[in-house]
């Protein structure tokens, strides 16, 4: 090899390994928010590939290479706590969102020994300088790519794929730049050919400008996952749900063992049982964007999915009320159904299994195979996956069985004594009207989903009310419900969803469309949704108890943008990501395939028959480098076209040569246009 070609190869090496191993690494930091000192991890990084690239320059590399992995070994002996350190903390927080986005280990801690201070530098640079040594052997040695592409595929598959969390921009356009440079030029380091370092040279800069532009014209900043990927999640779960399982014979619902699964249809880690909510775990929420459903409804606006409801306030925990209180009522769906016509209808199409309904206010018939277990939900039986419910917005539901206002009024009034002390000062500043109720707790916190979790000891309701600055709807629910039961106005905490449907269109409902909300209870009435979460973005206002019972309509809100029900963008996926790298897999693919099929039929055959194919090949080449058909090779075609006479070997070989002789030429033209056309698109 030239001097001239060593010093490219060494550049090279350098500069892609360097893009490469910093891409790769950049991408998952920054998708999981690991902590690193950004410019010491770069140092490293390309420290390591430097000396790499150094290493490839002299004959007997293997020299260098055990010297680098010496130092390799010697670094980790030497920082071996602050490499362990960052392992374990790069690890907790990948586990961490791993577990919130799947939301499969409600109820299991991550017990990692190790400081939240803890910084994943020197861990993170262990896999650089591996991650280096291999994608500098690759471009110097002309070896191929799947070494290098395993290695990433497993950093990048749990943010992409998997976690659903999306790194920077920068990172990932420089990685994305780095294999387009290796994937363009791995046929020719392959095969040694001549110049192929110099060819990397010349398409460093069109590379650079393509990434560039990439970065300037496609923002990634809203991840939303493709549903192929969430279909193979959700095939994931049914997968393996089969032999682990087992149904609560009370609520229908199957609770899974397997530490892969849900217990119910994919809702926030605080709505993902149907018996409870404990609401010491309630902490900072991660948005996944996991579709759960699609809804189609014939009129658009706000429709609340009513999933279930819970009856008891106990010990910073809502659960169901227990069965045994609704002895010798006798509740039947006249409770959960309406007699005024329907006036719209809602279809609701579910991607996972459910054991509960989910129903808008108020329906006049429930779905097929629909159970009631008592006034908390409506159980799906029949396990179905699409049901459609006419319903009335506003309208009563006063069939009511005699006894259940009493029940009401003994059962949904109930707060702890504890509860009602630490709220004494609270309540004496206020009156009892539900509005102002509403609007105070509305005003007590500002909306986030990064609130913390209640203090241990520390009573729920009043440590949100008077020591929280923020909340997310779980908090104002609980807030609400807890302050009418004290003025004795009958409440309960609702789980389920709220969906902005479009009239006529499919909408799909994600995970973090899940809500929680309040309902209050009034004689002759029946229960009335009430809404105090606050919105994001503009002031919310509630009717009062009167202008609700006067109107006889649900209060209608438009959908506050809280970042708890994120407006569906289908346009803004994360689809062309796999585009690109779909583009890339037919780009490396394209030149050996174009090649293995050219010689396989240049091969077959007798002599005559090859001299005619590759005469015309000839023809096309001679087109494009301008030049005449050699005379010689033109007879021996024609003679094996028209003649009785068989080619010879020694033919054969001159037109095989002055097939050759033509491809070599337009290979080595000078212009770099004319080197990806011959090299790249016609596969020379």
């Amino acid at each position: 090899m030239k001097k001239r070609e060593i010093i490219w190869r060494s550049v090279m090496s350098f500069l892609w390994g360097s893009a490469l191993v910093t891409g790769n690494l950049f991408c998952l930091i920054t998708a999981f928010n690991v902590p690193v000192d950004g410019k010491e991890l770069i140092f490293l990084c390309v420290l390591a590939v430097l000396f790499c690239s150094v290493i490839f320059i002299f004959k007997r590399s293997w020299i260098g290479s055990a010297v680098f992995w010496l130092f390799l070994a010697v670094l980790v002996y030497w920082r071996f706590e602050l490499i362990r350190d960052g392992f374990l903390i790069a690890f907790k927080i990948i586990a961490q969102k791993f577990m919130e986005s799947y939301n499969t280990f409600r109820g299991l801690q991550l017990i990692v020994n190790v400081s939240d201070d803890a910084s994943a530098t020197y861990f993170m640079a262990v896999l650089g300088g591996m991650l280096g040594y291999l994608t500098v052997r690759t471009v110097a040695k002309g070896g191929r790519l799947w070494g290098v592409a395993i290695f990433s595929i497993l950093l990048l598959v749990p943010c992409l794929l998997i976690i659903n969390s999306m790194p920077d921009m920068l990172p990932f356009v420089v990685l994305m730049g780095a294999y387009g440079m290796l994937l363009l030029t791995q046929s020719q380091r392959w095969h040694d050919m001549e110049g192929r370092y110099s060819l990397m040279a010349m398409l460093t800069v069109p590379v650079v400008i393509f990434s560039l532009a990439l970065a300037a014209f496609i923002s990634p900043t809203e991840h939303q996952r493709p549903v192929w990927a969430e279909n193979i999640r959700t095939h994931f779960r049914e997968t393996f749900s089969q032999p682990m399982a087992q149904q609560d014979p009370v609520t229908g619902e199957t609770v899974y063992m397997s530490p892969f699964l849900q217990d119910t249809l994919g809702k926030m880690s605080w709505n993902s049982d149907i018996s409870e909510t404990d609401l010491d775990k309630i902490g900072p929420q991660i948005q996944t964007g996991g579709a759960v459903m699609s809804v189609l409804s014939d009129d658009g606006g706000t429709i609340y999915l009513k999933g279930n409801t819970l009856g008891v306030y106990q010990d910073n925990r809502w659960s169901m009320v227990e069965e045994s209180e609704y002895a010798g009522l006798n509740i039947n769906s006249d409770l959960w159904t309406t007699n005024n016509a329907a006036r719209h209808e809602v279809m609701v199409r579910t991607y996972g299994k459910s054991s509960i309904f989910y129903l808008p206010y108020v329906p006049n018939n429930l779905p097929i195979g629909a159970e009631i277990y008592y006034d908390a939900f409506v159980k799906n039986s029949e396990g179905l996956f699409e049901y459609a419910v006419a319903f009335v917005e506003g309208a009563d539901n006063a069939r009511l069985s005699d006894g259940y206002e009493e029940f009401v009024h003994e059962t949904y009034t109930q707060v702890p004594e504890e509860t009602r002390q630490v709220l004494s000062g609270i309540l004496e500043e206020l009156s009892g009207n539900v509005s102002e109720i509403t609007d105070y707790v509305r005003n007590s916190a500002a909306y986030s989903l990064e609130t913390g979790r209640v203090p241990e000891g520390e009573e729920f309701t009043e440590w949100f009310l008077t020591e929280s600055d923020t909340g997310y709807c779980v908090h104002f629910a609980t807030a609400a419900t807890v302050l009418l039961r004290c003025f004795d106005i009958p409440a309960r905490y609702v789980n389920g969803y709220l969906v902005q449907a479009e009239a006529g269109d499919w909408v799909t409902v994600t995970q973090d469309d899940a809500h929680a909300w309040v309902e209050y209870y009034v004689d002759g009435y029946g229960w009335i949704p009430l809404e105090v979460t606050p919105a994001a973005s503009r002031e919310t206002t509630t009717e009062t108890e009167e202008q609700y019972l006067n109107e006889q309509e649900v209060p209608e809100t438009e959908k506050e943008n809280t970042g708890e029900i994120p407006p569906v963008e289908d346009e803004k996926s994360f689809a062309w990501i796999f585009w690109c790298i779909g583009f890339a897999a037919v780009l490396i693919l394209w030149v050996p395939v174009v090649r293995k099929v050219r010689t396989s039929v240049l091969k077959k055959g007798t002599a005559n028959r090859r001299t005619v194919k590759y005469y015309r090949h000839i023809l096309l080449l001679s087109k494009r480098a301008k030049k005449p058909v050699l005379e010689e090779v033109e007879t021996m075609a024609m003679k094996a076209r028209f003649s009785q006479h068989d080619i010879s070997e020694a033919e054969l070989e001159l037109v095989m040569r002055a097939y050759l002789d033509l491809v070599t030429e337009l290979k080595n033209e000078k212009g770099v246009l004319s080197k990806v056309l011959y090299r790249f698109i016609f596969a020379l």
